[in-house]
């Protein structure tokens, strides 16, 4: 059996594997565009006024929109090796 874990609220490491993981298997462009499109959500994120669960939600579906399963699924396998 194969288990991949991915601790993106810091309850087990105290790095942030969620964003190095976007900015490793993102689109460049569209991490890019989605700085601008995404900021009004960032800026609540930062005011406190959206949980972080909300926002990586925003920013997964954003970022891999359009990304088939196995496009995605080959770049988890590429970011945990």
């Amino acid at each position: 059996m194969n288990i991949a874990l991915f601790d993106f609220d810091g309850t087990i490491t105290n790095t942030d594997t969620f964003t190095k993981f976007i900015l490793f298997a993102a689109n460049k462009r569209k991490i890019n565009v989605g700085k601008i499109i995404l900021l009004p959500t960032i800026v609540k994120y930062k005011l406190g006024r959206l949980h972080g669960s909300e926002i990586r939600k925003k920013v997964y579906n954003f970022a891999f929109k359009g990304t088939n399963e196995g496009q995605l699924r080959k770049k988890v396998k590429h970011f945990l090796s």
